[in-house]
């Protein structure tokens, strides 16, 4: 075996440290997208601030069951404008709305909507890509 560098090995080097490089410094970032979906804290927020309406229904003047009221539907008009990032987060919005709009979708609607979660790729614990 020859010892001594030649011009293909060092060239070879040079690229595949470069790529190398390039690769390692992504993983962190692609992991961390993978990991943190904004939708999971959304859906949180919005079946915080529901439960708050609810329980506020029968025991509160009209201006604290209002300012609950808002708060309920800012945060449900966050989790509509923004996509998740993972199939987790995906799975976790389909599941709450539907159980929030139960009753209030269309049967066809809502058996259609209830489709994807029988999809192995948003199965509970299934690919968590």
């Amino acid at each position: 075996m020859n010892a001594s560098p030649n011009r293909r090995r060092l060239l070879l080097g040079a690229l595949t440290a470069g790529i190398t490089a390039s690769v390692a410094a992504a993983i962190p970032a692609f992991a961390a997208l993978k990991t943190q979906d904004s939708v999971l804290g959304l859906v949180a927020a919005h079946k915080a601030a529901w439960t708050r309406l609810i329980e506020l229904d029968d025991c509160c003047d009209h201006e604290t069951i209002e300012q609950a009221a808002r708060a309920a539907d800012v945060a449900l008009d966050s989790i509509m404008e923004t996509p998740p990032t993972t199939l987790a987060g995906m799975r976790a919005a389909l599941v709450w709305l539907m159980e929030f709009e139960q009753g209030r979708i269309p049967e066809t609607s809502g058996a259609y909507l209830a489709l994807p979660l029988r999809s192995p790729l948003l199965a509970e614990g299934g690919l968590n890509v």
